[in-house]
Parts: structure tokens; C-alpha cells; sequence
């Protein structure tokens, strides 16, 4: 009998990557995949080769090789995360499957045997029906890309002199005062009073028009409501991408550039937001992206420190604190005005500063999971208190800082904007809106510079949506009326889902 040719260990090798960025497409750029799928299957033709030249026999290497790939990530899906401790059952039934595993597929082989076409078949259709997922993804994305149409302001690009620099500061997940104090029992009120002593108004009845990251961001940043900004897309639908395609390209970056600004992306490690738009994007770089950290963490490799595992919490405060650093160094002033957009991803989690800038670490698998995910994934209603409220006196002393740079040497006095996407998510159910706590998951942080003519227009329940409406029209007359300041909640499944809870916000 004929034996056939082995060809299934880079495709065994592929398929959980390509499987975890399929899961994962929406917040994951495609250049992240690249990486770490050669590797996995450089790695898986390594060890065939090897194999093969030891025992001298191709296809028994090659049955090895792909055993010992599907044993690899094996260990994530039934040992899981890294963490603190390692669950000895889970370990044991891990071991008796990759060693049944080696048995079965790396036995002496004779003539006839049945691996090699199993082998190819299987792995052929797992990446086959991967990659069609992928492909299906992309077409999706791309139609609603289509439905997108940017706003571009009709004025032909001029250079304003005399004209501010604007800062546009999103701390992810800052409460309003009065939520951090009814929640947490944390008193922010010192905090606040050094804003408004810089010029700040600060709105104390503000709320955000909406629950989740991506869906305020595309808002504020194309001042509008998400639901005239993409009119067609379906309730049930999931698919994050078109709002982040309207944060990377956003109306209010395009028009600041059209008169004559420079604009700056300053980003803290969230990888939907690719600010490739932006004329510079300001991020920290490190090792290994989040995608490679979560296929690492398919393997026994994620629990090695440096790899995965607790060092994804180091990489997180590098990302942090190369944020600041970055902020810092455009407070200098520049001979071509500036529009600089800023997400800081905190207090939000994970909780990896301390009080004093100090490192910290939660007890369970690293992630950004917030509200009840935070909770399903193992944290505590303790946990996040303390981590949350370390979070925001940490960034408290940094925002400060880099205020009074911006201000310092300004030769205009420049607009800052410092924003929470919307509140803290202690009492957040991601899910069920009848069990989740909507005055502090609405109520955000607003505090804003501006000039007397747009100060005079705000008022203490203003929403995010409406901050560049008045600004673009004070500085360019872009006409842009107020909108009503509503509030919507929508479960992470179904974002787009929206129900107006505007009523039910207590002012």
C-alpha cells in the first residue's frame, strides 16, 4: 500500500491560533497574527524534523510533531490560565491526555497505518472551517465599513494662529464624585477642587451617553450618537469593528487636521484602538503583543515569567506609565497646534498600580473584564474596590502633573478635556440591565477647560457627545447644535441593542 505524504503538523500547529484570533477579530488588528502563527508552525516543522531524523521515519515524526502541537495548547483549554495556583486535578487530567495522546499518534508505525490521512484530514478541516470563519469576519466588517461616512468638514485646510492646543484625556472607567463616593465610600472632592482650580468646570451631574468603551468613544469622538452614526447595523449583531474603525478615523480628528492641526494618538495597550490615522501615534512598545500573551497562555509557556501569565500584569503597568511619560512629553508646546486624544486605560481593570504608583496584581487570571466578567473570572467585590480606588489616586496625582505641564509653558491657553468613557463598573451586570447599578455605571468624570465662550454653554449634566459639538463650533463655526444628553445601556453580547435609561439616571 501506498503510504501518503504527511503534510498535518504546521496545519495542527495553525489551527489554535488562527481559532483564537477568529474569537477574537473584532478587538485584534490582523498584522497581531502574523507573529505568533509562524512561530507555532516553524515550531511544529522543528519538531518533525527532528523526530523524523531520530526515529528515521517521516511520518512517525510527523504524527509526533502534531501530538505533541495539540498537547501544547491543550493545556490552556483544560488547565487554564496561569495563576497563583495551579488546580492539581485539572494538571493531572492534562497530563494523561497529552501522554494518551503521544501514545496513540507516536506508537511504532507498519504498514497500512492510519495516522498520516487522519492526520491531514483532520487538520485540513480545521483550518479550513477556521479560515472561513476568519474570511466571514472580514466581509462582515468590511460592509459595515461601507455604511460608515465620515462627516468632513467643507472648510479647505487653513493654518489658524493664535489657536489652542486641544487635549482630549479618556480615563477609562472614572466615576463621577458623588458614585465614587456613594460606592466606594472614596471621597474624590480634593481631586476635583484642584481641577476647577486649574479652570476646569466640572459637571456634577454628568452621566455618558453610553455603558461600553467603544461605544462612547465612537460617539464623543465623531459628535454624534452611535445610532445616526451607524443607522443600518442589526440589534443582534456583535461585531465591535465598525466602532473602532470610527475611533481610529474619527470626525473630530479630521476636522482639527483640515485647520491646520497636527494630530496625536497617545494609547495605553487597548488593541482595537490602532491609531494608524493619527499623523503620530504614541504607544509604548513591548515584547509581545496582548494576542501573543493570550496564545502563550494556551501553553505551559504562559505560567513562565517573562512570557505570560503575572507578567501580562507587568506589561499592563508598562503600557500605563509609557502613557503618562508620552502625555508628559507633548505638554511642551509645538509651532503647529495640536489635537491630542489620549486613552488611558484606568481605573479601569486591570488593577496593576497602587496608591503610590507601586506595582499590584489581583489574584486571578490577568484580563480587562469589568462589571460581572470581573466577578466570573474570579475577583471579588473587595478586590475591585480596593484595586479601583488605588487606581484613581494614582492617576489623580499623574492627571495633575500633566495638566500643569500643558499649562505651563502654553503660549494660548490650551482646551483639555478629562473624560471617563463612563463610571466605575463595580455594580455592572455586562448582561442584565435589571441588576446592574446604572447611577454609577452612567455617572462619569467630566471636567473640562475651555474657553468663555463654551464654558458658557455648559451646564452639570452635559454627556460626552456634546463636548466637541460646542467646541468645533466655537473654534470653527461648524454649526453643530446641541444634542439631548440621553443615556443608553446595552449588554456586552448585543451592543447595539440599545434601551434609554435617561429617565432612570438620577440628577
Amino acid at each position: 500500500m501506498k503510504t501518503r505524504i504527511p503534510f498535518h503538523p504546521p496545519l495542527i500547529a495553525a489551527f489554535p491560533v488562527l481559532s483564537l484570533y477568529s474569537a477574537n477579530m473584532a478587538l485584534v488588528p490582523l498584522g497581531d497574527l502574523w507573529r505568533p502563527l509562524a512561530i507555532s508552525i516553524a515550531l511544529s516543522i522543528f519538531v518533525w524534523g527532528v523526530v523524523g531524523l531520530v526515529f528515521r521515519n517521516v511520518a512517525r515524526g510527523a504524527a509526533i510533531a502534531s501530538a505533541s502541537m495539540a498537547g501544547v495548547f491543550l493545556y490552556g483549554r483544560i488547565v487554564g490560565p496561569p495563576s497563583n495556583t495551579t488546580p492539581m486535578l485539572e494538571l493531572g487530567l492534562y497530563v494523561l491526555l497529552a501522554s494518551l495522546l503521544l501514545f496513540v499518534f507516536g506508537r511504532r508505525w507498519k504498514q497500512g497505518d492510519w495516522q498520516t490521512p487522519t492526520l491531514n484530514l483532520l487538520g485540513s478541516a480545521l483550518v479550513l472551517v477556521t479560515l472561513a470563519s476568519i474570511v466571514f469576519g472580514v466581509a462582515a466588517e468590511n460592509r459595515h465599513i461601507a455604511e460608515i461616512a465620515h462627516r468632513k468638514n467643507a472648510s479647505d485646510s487653513v493654518v489658524w494662529r493664535n489657536v489652542p492646543d486641544v487635549f482630549y484625556i479618556l480615563v477609562d472607567g472614572y466615576g463621577r464624585q458623588d458614585q465614587l463616593k456613594r460606592v466606594f465610600g472614596y471621597d474624590n472632592s480634593a481631586f476635583v477642587a484642584e481641577l476647577e482650580k486649574r479652570g476646569f468646570f466640572v459637571a456634577n451631574k454628568s452621566h455618558s451617553n453610553y455603558c461600553q468603551t467603544e461605544l462612547s468613544l465612537a460617539s464623543s469622538l465623531n459628535a454624534e450618537l452611535v445610532q445616526s452614526l451607524l443607522p443600518r447595523m442589526v440589534v443582534t449583531d456583535a461585531d465591535r469593528a465598525p466602532l473602532d474603525d470610527l475611533v481610529n478615523d474619527s470626525f473630530v480628528a479630521n476636522t482639527f487636521k483640515s485647520h491646520g492641526y497636527r494630530t496625536f494618538a497617545v494609547t495605553s495597550g487597548f488593541p482595537a484602538f490602532q491609531m494608524t490615522k493619527a499623523d503620530e501615534w504614541l504607544h509604548s512598545p513591548i515584547k509581545t503583543t496582548l494576542f501573543e500573551d493570550a496564545v502563550l497562555q494556551l501553553t505551559p509557556f504562559g505560567s513562565v515569567n517573562g512570557l505570560g501569565g503575572s507578567s501580562m500584569f507587568d506589561q499592563r503597568r508598562q503600557y500605563l506609565l509609557g502613557a503618562f511619560d508620552n502625555l508628559q512629553a507633548l505638554a511642551r508646546p509645538s509651532s503647529t497646534p495640536r489635537f491630542v486624544f489620549a486613552h488611558i486605560l484606568m481605573p479601569h481593570p486591570p488593577f496593576v498600580l497602587g496608591a503610590d504608583g507601586t506595582p499590584a496584581q489581583t489574584h486571578h487570571p490577568f484580563g480587562f473584564w469589568d462589571g460581572s466578567h470581573f466577578y466570573e473570572y474570579g475577583g471579588t467585590r473587595a478586590e475591585y474596590k480596593s484595586g479601583y480606588v488605588g487606581q484613581v489616586e494614582y492617576l489623580n496625582s499623574r492627571l495633575l502633573s500633566i495638566v500643569d505641564a500643558i499649562q505651563g509653558d502654553a503660549k494660548t491657553p490650551p482646551i483639555i478635556l478629562i473624560q471617563g468613557d463612563h463610571g466605575s463598573k463595580l455594580g455592572l451586570d455586562q448582561e442584565r440591565l435589571d441588576r446592574t447599578d446604572i447611577e454609577e455605571c452612567f455617572g462619569n468624570l467630566s471636567a473640562l477647560n475651555v474657553p468663555d465662550s463654551v464654558r458658557k454653554q455648559l451646564d452639570d449634566a452635559i454627556t460626552p457627545v456634546n463636548s466637541f459639538r460646542l467646541i468645533l463650533s466655537d473654534l470653527f463655526g461648524a454649526g453643530l447644535q446641541r444634542l439631548q444628553d440621553k443615556s443608553w445601556y446595552s449588554s456586552f453580547s448585543t451592543p447595539y441593542q440599545f434601551v434609554d435609561v435617561t429617565r432612570r439616571l438620577a440628577h
